[in-house]
């Protein structure tokens, strides 16, 4: 457990996992999320001014709602973020579905290459060290 500083209020707080704010902060973005989770269920086609204004956030906090996951809106919302490996605007997360199946890909391939059974290299006797055997020394003698 580390003493960290809140990144919000810059207060001391003990911190074990997620993000580094302290508790208090950390309701006070919680009573945020559920405002901003209200407004756009009860008007879904809102757009992120009108959010922001109404339930008195910033962009960056619906942004990263919608970028972990705890925030989603329709498709057809004016309200979206950008996938951050191509760019097309999406709903939620940090990826599109193109992206994510080909990233899942890339991932299930690496890890198959992984699985294979290591061939143990070939030794190459030549560049050994030897050692001479002492008595075939004192027999030389």
């Amino acid at each position: 457990m580390d003493v960290k500083s809140c990144r919000r209020c810059r207060a001391l707080f003990h911190h074990v996992v997620g993000p580094q704010i302290c508790p208090q902060c950390k309701k006070l973005d919680e009573e945020d999320f559920q405002r901003v989770k209200e407004y756009l269920y009860d008007n879904p086609g809102a757009t992120m001014a009108t959010v922001c204004e109404e339930a008195e956030v910033t962009v960056k906090q619906v942004q990263r709602y919608l970028r972990e996951g705890r925030l989603t809106v329709s498709e057809d919302s004016p309200i979206g973020i950008d996938c951050e490996s191509c760019g097309v605007k999406i709903s939620t997360g940090r990826y599109c579905d193109k992206c994510r199946a080909s990233m899942a890909n890339q991932f299930s391939s690496v890890s198959k290459g992984q699985q294979k059974p290591e061939e143990k290299p070939k030794t190459d006797t030549s560049n050994r060290m030897r050692y001479l055997d002492s008595d075939k020394l004192r027999r030389r003698r």
